[in-house]
């Protein structure tokens, strides 16, 4: 049996099977609503970065941890008084 991440959690690997430049630069799954998810994840670098560097972030980074929410809103967050500030 596959690990199951906790609800909104996910985590993503280096894509050492990639076989193209178009292919994701990490993949990994992911639980967005109670059912497993596979997901893929690029990265995008400035024209200026030479290639090579892709590589060597593929090779530095272990893993990549997930978490998915809802989109915040700024109308229902929580307000807080000026008046409980201690400072």
């Amino acid at each position: 049996m596959a690990y199951e991440h906790a609800l909104g959690k996910g985590r993503a690997f280096p894509n050492d099977k990639a076989k193209n430049d178009k292919a994701p630069h990490f993949r990994g799954t992911c639980n967005p609503e109670g059912n497993q998810k596979e997901i893929s994840l690029w990265f995008t670098l400035n024209d200026d970065v030479d290639p090579a560097v892709v590589e060597k972030i593929k090779s530095s980074v272990k893993s990549i941890s997930v978490q998915l929410q809802e989109p915040y809103n700024k109308d229902s967050a929580p307000k807080t008084s000026a008046s409980n500030d201690k400072w």
